[in-house]
């Protein structure tokens, strides 16, 4: 259909975007046929878009010679943007690799300091890069994990103090659009920017966007150009711009000089660009998404069994969003289409399907544990926790469960490291995944008997 197109087009042409997998000829097949065709005057500069990021792939491919770029998903506002400079041998200021970037000059930065941001997401992955990244650029950044608590949060304060709001769409107990419809009916709310922040790119969710009263829409994997851009253009400036200087990035420490480049299916240096070459917040997320996939099959087949296929969906969109972020391609576009078996009808191979991502999840995790090790030395660890000292936070995130409210899975994930020597943790944790309130309820009661026992 391309080469038709081409052929039968009354002007030129000046640049083809193509995909390589795809069904009948594939990206290289395509682009030789255009290369090859004499009905085709000018030629138009390619870029061949791709997941999958082994060299050894596209170096041995003999269709290599017929484009101009190779472009690895998922895109981002900036990496298509430099693509396209590059194949028209346009000059685009290059950062070294290893360098921090400057998303915007320093007279933006100085009358944006100190901008206070809502950012309601659910995934606490996403939050740390999130947070973290705009707090480098100068901002106060205030986090909702679901749509309900940023609801609450612009009832109890002024919503005039409140720069922009970044909303995530899907989440527990309240998702984005139903939040924003919330905000706009509380008073002085309607001069409030409000911008969707999705991984899901299709026409209609912008259209629900705006109809629900947000005014712009960005995408995950997070850019930081796309969001340095956004915050220019929509939100408002503080009235009084703190003076001092930004926070930092981290810089690369000596602990997290691993050979990150040998991990299979990770492309570093695109994950690198998504946390500004932050190398320490890249290897805690590393870290951290490793941690949260170790039962990831068990956890998959529990809910499968249980037909919360809801969950499961919810659940394979949050690890999309953390495997585009650290720049695992191949495993970010196997997740995509395992989760498109689960968002209306179940497809009849969706067991299936999800038992083949749940083995590509674990050779990942594999292959980077035999980077990292099991226990890096960056990793935190509770150095003699006084579990009496959690009593409180344990009665709290109990009395959550019991009454089916995700404030306890916040809960959880605040104190997890201090019990996760617990016997009863790798339970509480399944039943915390599986959305099993009342497991969790139960088995956190066991675990406060049991301490509140050692201390009669």
């Amino acid at each position: 259909e391309a080469i038709e197109i081409l052929e039968n087009a009354k002007s030129p042409v000046p640049l083809l975007i193509l995909d390589w997998n795809m069904p009948g000829l594939d990206g290289y097949g395509t682009a030789e046929a255009i290369r090859k065709s004499s009905k085709i005057k000018t030629q138009p500069r390619i870029i061949l878009s791709t997941a999958y990021t082994s060299s050894i792939i596209h170096e041995n491919n003999p269709g290599k010679k017929y484009i101009d770029l190779l472009l690895f998903k998922p895109h981002t506002y900036s990496t298509l943007f430099d693509a396209i400079m590059d194949v028209f041998g346009k000059e685009v200021p290059k950062i070294h690799e290893a360098g921090i970037k400057a998303y915007w000059d320093q007279a933006s930065r100085e009358a944006y300091r100190g901008a206070r941001l809502l950012l309601v997401e659910d995934n606490e992955m996403n939050q740390e890069i999130e947070k973290e990244l705009l707090e480098s650029m100068g901002l106060e950044v205030e986090i909702a994990g679901n749509g309900l608590q940023a609801v609450e949060t612009l009832k109890k304060n002024n919503p005039d103090d409140y720069s922009l709001v970044f909303m995530d769409l899907q989440m527990p107990v309240m998702d984005g659009y139903t939040a924003t419809r919330e905000i706009r009916k509380l008073p002085r709310t309607k001069n409030l920017p409000i911008v969707a922040m999705t991984a899901d790119v299709m026409p209609e969710i912008r259209k629900n966007c705006l109809d629900a009263g947000m005014w712009h829409i960005i995408h995950k994997p997070i850019d930081l150009q796309e969001i340095a851009d956004t915050i220019l253009k929509y939100a408002r400036k503080p009235a009084k711009p703190k003076q001092g200087q930004q926070k930092p990035v981290a810089k690369t420490d000596v602990k997290v000089q691993f050979p990150l480049e040998k991990i299979e299916g990770l492309n570093v240096a695109e994950g690198l660009k998504r946390v500004n070459n932050n190398r320490t917040l890249y290897l805690r997320i590393l870290q951290k998404m490793v941690l949260n996939t170790a039962r990831f099959k068990e956890t998959m087949m529990q809910l499968f069994e249980e037909q919360k296929f809801d969950v499961i969906r919810k659940k394979l969109h949050s690890l999309k969003g953390v495997t585009g972020n650290i720049g695992a391609m191949v495993l970010y576009e196997k997740i995509k289409q395992t989760e498109a078996l689960f968002k209306e009808e179940i497809s009849t191979n969706a067991k299936e399907q999800l038992l083949a991502l749940a083995q590509e999840v674990e050779i990942f995790r594999k292959s980077v544990l035999q980077v990292i090790g099991e226990t890096p030395g960056s990793v935190e660890k509770p150095e003699n926790t006084n579990l009496t000292d959690l009593l409180p936070a344990l009665g709290e995130m109990k009395n959550h469960f019991e009454n089916d409210e995700a404030e306890g899975v916040e809960i959880f994930n605040s104190i997890y490291q201090q019990i996760n020597h617990l016997p009863e943790t790798s339970g509480l944790k399944t039943a915390v995944d599986t959305y099993d309130f009342d497991k969790a309820a139960e088995i956190t009661e066991t675990i406060i008997q049991k301490i509140q026992s050692k201390t009669r």
